[in-house]
């Protein structure tokens, strides 16, 4: 009964929080496995609550060690992605890429401080 009752629970949490919380099972991503929530639910049907926690709980470390390694990957994207830019006097821009700064209307009608360095004056 309490293994339904939590399996129920995980349900409703999948269909009416899981889709609006803004980012998806870490371990998920990372393994192409269950989302941490199914593998709880099924886990917790399977074999109920007091043998399933140290399952959960491992499973969940396993899942915040894939949140790390899908940042430190984002984050070696990112660099690998970032140039170089330089202004007009062949200087390293010190801002973020200008090319991201620039609004709709075009570099005349935006304007960002990148301690001292004009945004819109860097090129690649």
């Amino acid at each position: 009964m309490l293994n339904q009752s939590l399996a129920l629970a995980i349900t409703g949490y999948q269909k009416y929080l899981s889709p609006y919380k803004g980012f998806r099972c870490a371990h998920r991503v990372w393994h192409g496995e269950l989302s941490c929530s199914e593998y709880t639910k099924q886990t917790l049907l399977q074999d109920g609550v007091w043998r399933s926690v140290p399952k959960i709980r491992a499973r969940f470390q396993a899942c915040k060690a894939a949140a790390l390694a899908l940042s430190e990957q984002h984050n070696r994207e990112r660099d690998n992605n970032r140039k170089k830019w330089r202004d007009k006097t062949g200087d390293v821009c010190e801002c973020c890429n200008p090319l991201e700064l620039i609004s709709p209307e075009g570099c005349s009608s935006f304007h960002i401080d990148c301690g001292g360095v004009d945004a819109c004056a860097c090129t690649p």
